[in-house]
């Protein structure tokens, strides 16, 4: 029996482990589009709704972030939060002067339905 738990108790920190990895390469992925100010990138795995951000509003925040996102940064988890039927991922995100927190909610389907940094 304790064999048994020894192994689940592993498959469950594995399985938690890679459902982050994932999460963070979107948080990336996510920030990179942002650095490179490509609206396409950004919204690529993104679901309808998210699909609908308006391209200005965007730009705007494209503007303001990619000169920092470009000087480097370090990303680092934090928790999940969940909220109704979603769980919020946050982050903090390091870059050279200051830091910022990173929100993301995924569906089911692994797409985007918002991505936040404060």
């Amino acid at each position: 029996m304790k064999k048994l738990l020894l192994i689940a108790s592993v498959f469950l920190s594995f399985n938690h482990w890679a459902k982050e990895f994932n999460i963070e390469s979107r948080v990336n992925e996510l920030l990179k589009a942002t650095a490179q100010k490509s609206y396409v990138e950004f919204i690529k795995s993104g679901s309808a709704e998210f699909k609908n951000l308006d391209k200005k509003e965007f730009e705007k925040v494209a503007n303001q972030l990619a000169p920092k996102i470009n000087e480097g940064m370090k990303l680092l988890f934090l928790t999940d939060l969940k909220k109704g039927e979603h769980v919020v991922h946050l982050y903090k995100v390091s870059f050279k002067n200051e830091d910022a927190l990173v929100r993301i909610v995924l569906n089911e389907k692994n797409q985007t339905l918002g991505f936040w940094i404060q």
